[in-house]
């Protein structure tokens, strides 16, 4: 009687085991080194420069509200005098706010308080302000190249 043999078929799959060994050993190295890799370090970046349109000014003179250390409110008016307001006077500084916006509602006002003025006196004269419908401004002094490279700020 003649033994047949089956004949072996050819697998046509492929076996994706070892891969996914590679690929899971890949992950674990990229997930210990990613930490100690510091990206910033070492690219430097040329930025551009460009010319941009200066600011143009309100062609209306601001009002001008000064606050000093000690807690005063100075309003300069158009002829660059100052009246003092203490600050249990502010309710009428805001009167004589609004006395100058009747003329021209489009004037800025903005107030420029001494460094050493409380954050607490400078937000409530803000309030107080624009609870009379005024829009109000901050002035600061622009930062200077050698205080940018030190880091103080503007002084």
């Amino acid at each position: 009687m003649p033994v047949y043999r089956r004949r072996r078929r050819l697998m046509a799959e492929m076996n994706v085991v070892p891969y996914i060994d590679v690929m899971l050993v890949l992950l674990i190295i990229f997930m210990v080194t990613s930490p100690m890799l510091d990206l910033t370090q070492g690219v430097e970046v040329d930025l551009p420069v460009i010319e941009t349109a200066p600011n143009t000014p309100d062609p209306a003179l601001p009002v001008l509200i000064k606050v000093i250390k000690s807690g005063v409110a100075l309003l300069s008016d158009e002829n660059a005098q100052d009246q003092a307001y203490a600050p249990h006077n502010w309710q009428q500084l805001g009167a004589h706010v609004l006395a100058h916006l009747r003329i021209n509602r489009q004037r800025p006002v903005v107030i420029s308080a001494d460094r050493q003025v409380t954050y607490e006196q400078v937000l409530r004269l803000i309030a107080m302000l624009e609870g009379n419908g005024v829009k109000v401004r901050l002035m600061t002094r622009p930062l200077r190249d050698e205080d940018n490279r030190q880091g103080t700020g503007a002084k």
